[in-house]
C-alpha cells in the first residue's frame, strides 16, 4: 500500500502543476495596476466630476501593452480579432449582441473619428444621416463652373469656327468633325487642370471591372488615359443640366453634325432625351441663326 501511494502522489502533483501553469497563462479580464503605477501618469484633467477617467491615449497604450505581454501575443490578441469577437459573438439564445453594435456605431459617429477615417479614404454613412452626402457637391459645382470658362465646355459660338482668311463662318464650316476632334484632344488636359476632383473620379471609375485580376492584361491599363471621349461626354452631360445655355458646346456640335449627316429627326430627339444633343427644333433654330449671321456678314450683302 505504501509503494502504491508513493507512486500515485507524484503523478497527481505533476498534473496539478501542469494545470496551474495553464491557468496562469489565461488572460485576466482586468490587468492589475498597482497604486504606484496609478500615480506614474496623471489623470485626464479635462474631465470633471467625482470620478476621473484615463485619457483614450492611455487606455490604448495600457490595453496594447496588456495584449502584447506573455503568451497573449502568441495566442493572437489583436484588435481585428477582438472586434470580430465583440461584434459577431451571439447570446445563449443565438441572438446578436445588439448593445455592442450600438456602442460601436456611437463611436464611429464621433466627428473626430469620422474625420480621421475620411482622411484614410474611408467614408461612413448611416441610415439616419439624412443630410450626409456621398460626394462633395459644392466642390463638384466649383469645378464645373471652372470648366464652363473653357472653350471645349463653354457656350457654342459659331464664330469660333471661322475658316482661314477671315471669311464669315458658314454652316458648312461646322458640319464636320474636325473641330470636335480638336476639342476632344484638348478636353482631358483641361479636365486635369481645372477639375482635378472630377478627373480623379473619372480615372478611377472608367476602368474595366477585371482590372487588378491576375488574368487581366495589365498593358491595357498602362499609358495615358484611354477613355477621353467618354469622360468628355459625361462632363458635357453634367454641364448640360447645370448650365444648359452657357455650356452647350459639345451637345450642339453633335446635334448639328447629326443633322448635316442626314440623321432623321426622330433619332436626334431620342438622343436629346439622353442628354447627348439638343432637340431637333433647337438644332434647326441654331442653324437658322448661323445662316442669317452669314448672310449679314457676307461682303455681297452690302
Amino acid at each position: 500500500m505504501q509503494n502504491t501511494a508513493s507512486t500515485a502522489i507524484p503523478a497527481f502533483t505533476s498534473e496539478l502543476s501542469d494545470l496551474t501553469s495553464e491557468l496562469s497563462d489565461l488572460p485576466n479580464a482586468t490587468p492589475n495596476v498597482s497604486a504606484s503605477d496609478e500615480d506614474d501618469e496623471p489623470e485626464d484633467e479635462s474631465l470633471s466630476g467625482p470620478q476621473r477617467y484615463y485619457s483614450p491615449a492611455r487606455v490604448v497604450a495600457e490595453t496594447h501593452k496588456f495584449w502584447r505581454s506573455g503568451t497573449r501575443r502568441r495566442r493572437g490578441y489583436t484588435f481585428q480579432r477582438f472586434l470580430e469577437g465583440y461584434l459577431l459573438e451571439q447570446t445563449r439564445k443565438g441572438r446578436p449582441m445588439g448593445s455592442r453594435s450600438r456602442q460601436v456605431v456611437l463611436s464611429l459617429k464621433t466627428p473626430s473619428i469620422r474625420k480621421r477615417l475620411e482622411a484614410a479614404g474611408v467614408r461612413l454613412q448611416f441610415d439616419d444621416d439624412e443630410n450626409q452626402e456621398i460626394a462633395d457637391v459644392a466642390a463638384v459645382r466649383d469645378e464645373l463652373l471652372a470648366l464652363m470658362k473653357e472653350p471645349a465646355f463653354g457656350k457654342f459660338k459659331p464664330g469660333s469656327f471661322s475658316p482661314p482668311g477671315g471669311e464669315p463662318c458658314a454652316v458648312k464650316d461646322v458640319c464636320n468633325t474636325l473641330w470636335i476632334d480638336s476639342a476632344l484632344q484638348e478636353s482631358w488636359d483641361t479636365i486635369e487642370k481645372k477639375a482635378p476632383g472630377l478627373q480623379k473620379f473619372l480615372t478611377g471609375t472608367l476602368t474595366n471591372q477585371r482590372t487588378g485580376r491576375k488574368s487581366y492584361d495589365a498593358t491595357k491599363t498602362d499609358g495615358p488615359f484611354k477613355h477621353v471621349g467618354r469622360a468628355y461626354m459625361i462632363i458635357a452631360i453634367l454641364l448640360g443640366v447645370y448650365a444648359p445655355v452657357n455650356s452647350n458646346f459639345l451637345p450642339m456640335s453633335i446635334g448639328i453634325y447629326l443633322h448635316a449627316s442626314g440623321v432623321p429627326r426622330q433619332v436626334i430627339d431620342t438622343l436629346h432625351r439622353l442628354g447627348v444633343c439638343p432637340a431637333y427644333q433647337v438644332v434647326m433654330s441654331e442653324l437658322k441663326g448661323m445662316d442669317t449671321l452669314t448672310r449679314t456678314d457676307s461682303p455681297n450683302s452690302h
